[in-house]
């Protein structure tokens, strides 16, 4: 794709800087153009990637949501969902991290566990759930496990037992679908940026047209700190920190283009994107060096600190995951309550930037 970078004066006062392309992103993170750049990626991760797991089997969640049966017939998008209980059994399964935001309108208790089991009508579900399903069922991926729909969200004893497999849960799913741009689950994964394209009549014969597109924004995937909530306000979630670096394989819904992360890169819909911290995560577990492990686990620490929770008794939990896939390579897995045995005077060395 050829693309040239250019200031064209506008009519408003204000120039901007644009792209002329003539292969644009798709500008609507649902369509059937980003869904194919979307299945592009992933099947080329999968076929390609030796630093990401190929399996596209793996133990199911104690509960996930059951997408009916995609392999026969026409596909239903929108059909109801129901949970799925299951003991060691093995499938396919995708996994959602979102904003839960104010107020979920929809979320597992001990009172409607039975029903559900039967049945949660489409109409119920938030428009963030809606879309990561419908993705998921064009994926032909039959399960997705969404933490509010899967874990008791009144029974501290299956919260407590379901947090703890948060490592496994993510890193076994086969794909893990990100809202990054939604600040909460009214707001969608799929959405529907103002229009970027505008047609220019340069002064030259024949009078030409031209189109220009705003050059898409573009997240710093490397930043030590919480990115700009109002571009992508999952960035800044303590939990979905953890959901980022457990997950071998992320699609963000962004504001305006969809991108892709995985152990071995990133990419998005305009080309732009190339590094990204989760293939420096994977090098650093792979390394035989306690130096380099315990250096990694400190950069995890400062930037999982700069992140927001709704309830500071989380802290521990929402980052025991990536704890527990050190504990597995740590040659002595002493963990201390956020710090390890090993390392423990420099992982005390620690300062407070801001208040």
């Amino acid at each position: 794709m050829r693309v040239i970078t250019s200031d064209v004066e506008l009519t408003s006062p204000q120039r901007i800087q644009l792209l002329l392309t003539s292969a644009s992103f798709s500008e609507n993170t649902g369509s059937n153009k980003a869904f194919e750049w979307a299945l592009t990626q992933y099947k080329n991760c999968l076929a390609t990637h030796s630093t990401c797991p190929n399996q596209t089997v793996a133990k199911l969640p104690a509960r996930v949501l059951a997408l009916g049966d995609l392999e026969t017939g026409s596909l239903d998008l929108t059909a109801n969902v129901r949970i799925h209980e299951s003991i060691d059994e093995q499938n396919t399964y995708a996994c959602l991290s979102h904003c839960w935001g104010v107020h979920l309108p929809i979320k597992l208790t001990k009172e409607n566990l039975a029903s559900f089991r039967n049945n949660i009508p489409w109409s119920a579900l938030p428009k963030s759930f809606q879309d990561a399903i419908a993705f998921t069922r064009k994926l032909r991926i039959p399960y997705i496990w969404i933490d509010s729909l899967c874990i008791l969200q009144d029974d501290e004893e299956d919260w407590r037992e379901q947090s703890a497999q948060m490592a496994e849960i993510y890193e076994n799913s086969v794909i893990t679908l990100a809202a990054s741009a939604a600040e909460n689950g009214a707001a969608g994964c799929f959405l529907h940026p103002s229009p970027t394209t505008q047609q220019v009549s340069p002064s030259v014969s024949n009078n030409p047209k031209i189109l220009i597109k705003e050059s898409p924004w573009h997240p710093d995937l490397d930043a030590k700190d919480a990115q700009d909530k109002e571009h992508i306000p999952l960035f800044s979630r303590g939990w979905a920190y953890q959901e980022r670096i457990l997950a071998p394989k992320v699609l963000h819904f962004g504001p305006q283009e969809l991108f892709w992360e995985c152990n071995n890169g990133a990419s998005c819909e305009c080309g732009k994107l190339k590094a990204s911290p989760k293939a420096a995560h994977q090098r650093a577990l792979q390394s035989s060096l306690n130096s380099v492990l315990s250096y990694r686990w400190r950069d995890i620490v400062s930037e999982y600190t700069s992140r927001e929770l709704t309830y500071t008794s989380d802290k521990l939990p929402a980052i025991a995951g990536v704890a527990k896939q050190f504990m597995g390579r740590m040659e002595v897995p002493n963990y201390l309550a956020g710090l390890w045995g090993q390392s423990l005077v420099e992982d005390m060395m620690w300062r407070v930037d801001s208040p």
